[in-house]
């Protein structure tokens, strides 16, 4: 059966005669691939796999397919995979991100290897009084230990400059979903027991920081 799927590109992998996309929907994630000579996807050529290779990460693409079974690790979904039909791409993100979301969930995983130790404090770690100094030195020595391990550490200074990208790595939804399952538990029962939900203007000393005009208050 032909599905159509519209998910953003977590990942992809398109090189000679095949392409490989990991398509992701919030925590949800399945592998699509194409290649070139193949029955399953008769409409794959080089020149399909090309474009595919030109598509940004974390764009908007609409792919149709049929779905097959594999065995497939790197998703959520393990049993199946998309075989490519036509793709299409709806909204093209930048090519260069402040950050992979890849590279956020990565440094959101803890080691249990890497347990804290005690170390040995250098005399001139003594001399420092400054406690922004001695985080600032700290996360230096996180992220030369992450980039020897091949890998990039994305800090919290970062995410919060781009909260935006921040919240579709796989913590940050984790949340929200907990959050929105919450709230909407205890209004379903509000609303249970005839409560009436009203929405209060907010009444603030100064101006928002949006700079847009607010009740004053006296």
């Amino acid at each position: 059966m032909q599905i159509t799927i519209r998910a953003r590109l977590y990942n992809s992998r398109a090189k000679g005669n095949g392409a490989f996309l990991v398509l992701r929907d919030q925590l949800h994630s399945l592998q699509a691939v194409g290649f070139v000579g193949d029955e399953k996807t008769p409409t794959m050529s080089k020149e399909f796999v090309k474009f595919i290779g030109t598509i940004p990460k974390e764009s908007i693409v609409d792919v149709v397919g049929c779905l097959s079974p594999a065995k497939v690790d790197s998703c959520t979904i393990k049993d199946y995979e998309l075989d490519i039909k036509q793709l299409w791409l709806v909204s093209s993100s930048t090519s260069v991100l402040p950050f992979q979301i890849q590279d956020a969930n990565n440094s959101i995983l803890l080691d249990p290897n890497d347990e804290p130790k005690q170390e040995i404090m250098e005399v001139e770690d003594k001399k420092e009084t400054n406690p922004k100094d001695k985080k600032k030195k700290k996360e230096n020595k996180q992220q030369t230990k992450k980039e020897d391990k091949g890998e990039i550490n994305v800090g919290p200074d970062t995410r919060l400059n781009y909260r935006w990208l921040d919240l579709r790595t796989t913590t940050s939804q984790s949340i929200q979903i907990i959050k929105t399952k919450i709230c909407q538990f205890w209004r379903d029962y509000l609303l249970m027991d005839d409560f009436i939900e009203i929405h209060t203007p907010k009444l603030i000393a100064g101006s928002s920081e949006g700079g847009s005009a607010v009740f004053k208050t006296k």
